[in-house]
């Protein structure tokens, strides 16, 4: 029972740092690499078409911008989707929490055992706010733009 709460407990605060970096990186406009290079990749067949020598510069520009416009905001969009899968997946993780804690309540053992616990829940719980608000200080720092 007690593995089970802070199994929980754990696995929520690590979706929450992921949600928490997501949140920074889309205010920051800071896509992470991997998806970033994956997305341009697709375009690549857009710029030749682009590059072709029948197309007026003018036009060329304007369809260039267009598709700019589209991949950022198609970039975007994702992390986003990305961000509400997170906060659907987190609340899950609050569900199970609360049921593994009346699950705990309503457990046979001693209230010493109960209570020990639900501290060592709670100091999970503090040392995981202590560590998230570091690691989005320092994070963002060495991070690179895209």
């Amino acid at each position: 029972m007690a593995k089970k709460v802070w199994q929980i407990t754990a696995d929520a605060f690590r979706t929450k740092e992921e949600e928490e970096i997501l949140r920074k990186r889309i205010s920051l406009r800071r896509l992470p690499r991997q998806m970033d290079e994956a997305i341009n990749r697709t375009i690549l067949t857009s710029e030749s078409l682009l590059s072709n020598k029948m197309l007026d510069p003018d036009q060329r520009a304007s369809l260039a911008s267009a598709c700019s416009k589209l991949v950022t905001q198609y970039k975007f969009d994702l992390l986003c989707h990305h961000l509400q899968i997170l906060q659907t997946i987190r609340r899950a993780y609050q569900k199970a929490l609360t049921d593994a804690l009346q699950e705990l309540a309503n457990c046979a053992w001693t209230d010493t055992v109960k209570q020990a616990i639900v501290d060592r829940q709670n100091k999970m719980v503090e040392r995981h706010e202590v560590y998230l608000a570091h690691r989005l200080n320092t994070f963002f720092v060495e991070a690179p733009m895209v």
